[in-house]
């Protein structure tokens, strides 16, 4: 069984990281996508693009981050804290927003 390089990372609600990659069974010759998991190990996808799902907010972004202590960590001087406080209390869904009244959205 052969596990493609090529991989696409996904974010989707409540900050799940979705890794999606091509396995293939060359006796078979069968080959499907398969869906992992990778939130928990977001640290080790720092440098990879990673798509937003069409259903993606910012809550779900710093869902993510909250994930990991050392980005949690790597972003203390960014005031990340009342960032993750806002969203811990926050329910999801709770807040709605147009898509038209989004201008852009920037992220270091």
């Amino acid at each position: 069984m052969t596990l493609s390089r090529r991989k696409k990372l996904a974010l989707h609600q409540g900050g799940s990281l979705i890794q999606t990659r091509w396995i293939y069974d060359e006796e078979c010759t069968w080959g499907e996508y398969l869906d992992l998991d990778v939130t928990k190990n977001i640290s080790g996808h720092l440098f990879d693009v990673i798509q937003l799902a069409a259903d993606t907010t910012s809550r779900d972004i710093f869902c993510l981050v909250d994930w990991s202590p050392f980005l949690v960590e790597l972003l203390k001087h960014h005031w990340i804290d009342e960032f993750l406080d806002k969203v811990r209390s926050t329910i999801a869904g709770s807040i709605e927003f147009g898509a038209g009244s989004i201008d852009f959205l920037e992220i270091y």
